[in-house]
Parts: structure tokens; C-alpha cells; sequence
């Protein structure tokens, strides 16, 4: 999209930097993810593919309702 472009590119400077910071994020999602999966095994088995996908779309917003519920259940 053009007008994403043009303003990510007024901060970043370059389309490799923007790459790279989609990479990195990109791959943290994926960690939280993760981390999320194996923590829900724990405390929700049977939703834990939920909490997969969840904190994948949202990322930490998702993972915070995560670890609330696993402190609460400790």
C-alpha cells in the first residue's frame, strides 16, 4: 500500500530497515505465541490452540489476559 509505505519510510528511512522491523516483529509474534501455547497447556488445555492463534494475531494484549489467569489459578 503506497500510503503505508510512504509513512513508514518517513520514520525508517528505508525499505530494508522496514524489512527488518517486520522480521523482528514478525518473530516475536511467533515466540509469544509460543509461549502462550505451552503456558495454556498448563492452565487451559482445552483451549490452548486458541491462545496459539490469539496471542499470534495480538501479541502481548492477549498474552496479558493469559498470565492474569495463569496467576490467579497458582
Amino acid at each position: 500500500v503506497p500510503l503505508v509505505r510512504s509513512f513508514s519510510l518517513l520514520f525508517l528511512r528505508s525499505v530494508t530497515a522496514l524489512r527488518l522491523l517486520f522480521l523482528i516483529s514478525a518473530a516475536l509474534h511467533v515466540g509469544e505465541a509460543i509461549y502462550a501455547w505451552n503456558l495454556a497447556k498448563k492452565v487451559d488445555p482445552a483451549n490452548s490452540k486458541g491462545w496459539f492463534w490469539q496471542t499470534f494475531a495480538l501479541g502481548f494484549f492477549s498474552l496479558r489476559f493469559l498470565l492474569k489467569r495463569a496467576k490467579r489459578l497458582r
